[in-house]
């Protein structure tokens, strides 16, 4: 199958070199890198955004795609699982009524995961504020929680509407706070199970176990990055005052029966002591995420995302500089980076990671929101989870809190490549007929698309093969 694709002139192992050998060869013209590089991708239903201030003033005013694709809410996630487990507890009388309603309640969680899903999708589809759509991605994955099992499966996806995109363009505390307080973050990192080891509860129980999961992701993934000048100690520290936090029925609360007592030494500061324990939590998240080597971290990750594996150092510097100047606003980061001449003149050597090569191949071929909501379930799975999962990306399922790799590599394997080419066949075959593969070469990506694929489309055995040579392409599968 390969072979008829790519015309028997290469096999697999020489398709993922000629991914890694073109790299960095074009260079877009502003809007359509503008729509490429900060976006999802062409579409030919949409207008590019024309410079560094149009992409950056998608920032501005209301989020209108989440409004327009809604999610539930956490509480609602929370009253799920509350009915969910008050259904459990009459299931074990034995009773038909009890086996009715649990089974009512998957059926509600079914139907809730099937709302998450296509609405993320449709909204990544359908934005033309596609910067906006790329950042909230981009610190899901930065606060990566794996949506996996039931709990976590109902409460992840609320973390990014209520903790994520409402901060995305605001202070970076707002979301740290946001984030690292909402249930999906303390469930997944078993800090819900975190007791003090000096607690009323310990003492009580003789149970001293101290969990510093939250702690070490907070200081090493979320904040200061690997080597940020944060100790062993620190950690620890952290974990204890982490302690009584606990998450039911309403939300996140503060039981201090499992607090450490006290007051906790971090980073040079003292926080606790009191019973604003709270508050202090919030005091150290908000100092932290003003701390240099946050800065530093934040705007390594941002630019390695966006625009290089390997971003100039003034790029850096300028991004953690108008960030700390500003009191950590994210704003003032993003713009930065983007009257960078970095951001325009890098060559696009940046592989899409499946969901933004399956989102960008949707754009490419002129679909809308509207159309992703309106496939049936086996339709809208198969263009969607089952090519990521061949691909090696799960949704919203991150293989740990450090979320999904940047290198390239990762995502260019016999396998995943596979996976790339098979997508590419199969959306080719939905394909209006009277689509001329020539012109989509331009469509999906862009005027400066190399001379290789005009040529591979031009000579293509049939109209099929010619749309998934472009699709499956480097050219396209790289921002």
């Amino acid at each position: 199958m390969l072979n008829e694709i790519f015309d028997g002139q290469v096999d697999m192992f020489r398709i993922m070199l000629m991914y890694r050998e073109t790299l960095g060869v074009m260079v877009l013209q502003i809007d359509e890198l503008a729509a490429i590089r900060f976006g999802f991708g062409l579409s030919p239903i949409q207008a590019n955004p024309q410079d560094a201030n149009s992409v950056l003033a998608q920032l501005d005013g209301a989020d209108r795609f989440a409004t327009k694709f809604p999610l539930y809410s956490t509480d609602q996630g929370l009253s799920a699982l509350s009915d969910f487990a008050a259904a459990r507890k009459v299931e074990k009388t034995g009773t038909a009524e009890g086996a009715a309603m649990v089974k009512t309640q998957k059926k509600v969680f079914r139907q809730l995961s099937q709302q998450v899903h296509r609405n993320l999708f449709a909204r990544a589809v359908d934005s033309t504020d596609g910067f906006r759509e790329r950042l909230a991605w981009f610190w899901t994955d930065h606060f990566s929680v794996s949506a996996r099992g039931r709990k976590l499966g109902v409460m992840m996806p609320t973390m990014i509407d209520s903790a994520i995109r409402p901060n995305l363009a605001g202070k970076f505390s707002d979301m740290l706070i946001g984030v690292n307080l909402h249930p999906a973050m303390l469930e997944y990192l078993d800090q819900t199970s975190s007791i003090g080891p000096n607690s009323n509860f310990a003492l009580k129980r003789k149970s001293k176990g101290l969990n510093e999961n939250l702690a070490r992701e907070m200081l090493e993934l979320h904040t200061l990055g690997v080597g940020g000048g944060y100790s062993q100690t620190d950690v620890r520290e952290l974990a204890e005052l982490l302690t009584g936090l606990r998450v039911n029925a309403k939300g996140v609360r503060y039981n201090p029966v499992f607090a450490e007592p006290g007051s906790e030494y971090i980073l040079g500061k003292s926080y606790g002591g009191n019973e604003e324990e709270l508050r202090h939590i919030k005091q150290f998240m908000h100092d932290i995420s003003l701390n240099p080597n946050t800065a530093k971290h934040l705007a390594q990750k941002l630019a390695v995302h966006f625009i290089s594996d390997t971003p100039p150092k003034d790029l850096i510097d300028q991004m953690a500089e108008r960030y700390l100047a500003s009191d950590g606003s994210l704003y003032e980061m993003y713009s930065a980076m983007l009257s960078h001449h970095a951001a325009w003149e890098s060559p696009r050597a940046k592989v899409k990671q499946p969901f933004d090569f399956v989102v960008s191949v949707h754009r490419a071929m002129g679909a809308t929101g509207q159309d992703i909501l309106a496939l049936k379930r086996g339709q809208f799975n198969s263009r969607t989870h089952v090519p990521m999962n061949l691909m090696g990306q799960r949704f919203l399922q991150p293989d740990g809190p450090d979320g999904w790799p940047e290198d390239g590599e990762h995502w260019i394997t016999p396998a995943g490549l596979a996976g790339r080419v098979q997508f590419a066949m199969q959306m080719a075959d939905t394909i209006d007929d009277r689509v001329d593969p020539r012109a989509f070469v331009v469509q999906a990506v862009g005027h400066d698309a190399s001379n290789d694929i005009h040529v591979a489309a031009a000579r293509a055995e049939s109209k099929i093969e010619g749309l998934a040579l472009i699709l499956a392409s480097p050219d396209f599968n790289r921002r």
